[in-house]
């Protein structure tokens, strides 16, 4: 709000990535390890972009969900 920004669409791709090179100890699995990988792009209400987000997960562990509204 004090921005006075908003996102109003988002659009996610999810492939297949790599894990990166300072993964968290506690992560699970390796760097390298191939594991999903989720772009996302946000817009706000003049259409031009606004934030890009990478995010990894493990399939074993997580289920990923989104809900852009």
């Amino acid at each position: 709000t004090r921005l006075g920004l908003w996102i109003t669409r988002a659009e996610d791709r999810i492939g297949l990535g790599h894990v990166p090179d300072w993964v968290p100890d506690d992560f699970g699995l390796t760097s390298g390890a191939p594991v999903p990988e989720v772009q996302r792009i946000s817009f706000d209400r003049d259409g031009e972009s606004a934030e890009f987000s990478y995010t990894w997960f493990d399939p074993a562990v997580v289920r990923y969900v989104a809900r852009l509204k």
